[in-house]
């Protein structure tokens, strides 16, 4: 059976359950693998129709949509690596702990909600 975050919803108190500065524990942790299972192979199964038709216009719009997944991956491969530091829950950017609604809503997520607004708006800048 896969985990999903219906362990994590909130309690009769209002407040997540298993979030905090030591993480989401071990459903997310196992979520997140899953999860990095799952793009790996959807990342496999498109290289391989790429290659397969890579002479066919087909081919340059698969390889268009191949970009979200592979930043996704990384997202969570990075994720499952702050689980083994004991840095999950903890922003990239500045250390503070991320909001547990955004954790619960996107539990790969490494920045806080300031963070990744300046992120994005640094990125917007440079192009």
């Amino acid at each position: 059976m896969r985990p999903t975050l219906t362990t994590l919803r909130t309690v009769g108190s209002g407040a997540p359950r298993g979030v905090g500065p030591a993480g989401l524990q071990e459903p997310t942790r196992s979520l997140l693998r899953h999860r990095l299972i799952d793009l790996e192979r959807r990342l496999v199964d498109m290289a391989e129709t790429i290659t397969t038709r890579l002479c066919d216009r087909a081919a340059i719009t698969a390889s268009a949509a191949l970009r979200p997944d592979a930043v996704v991956l990384g997202e969570v491969r990075a994720a499952l690596a702050r689980f083994e530091t004991g840095r999950y829950g903890h922003c990239v950017e500045c250390g503070a702990p991320i909001e547990p609604a955004r954790l619960i809503e996107r539990p790969h997520a490494g920045r806080c909600e300031d963070c990744e607004h300046e992120h994005h708006a640094g990125r917007a800048a440079c192009s």
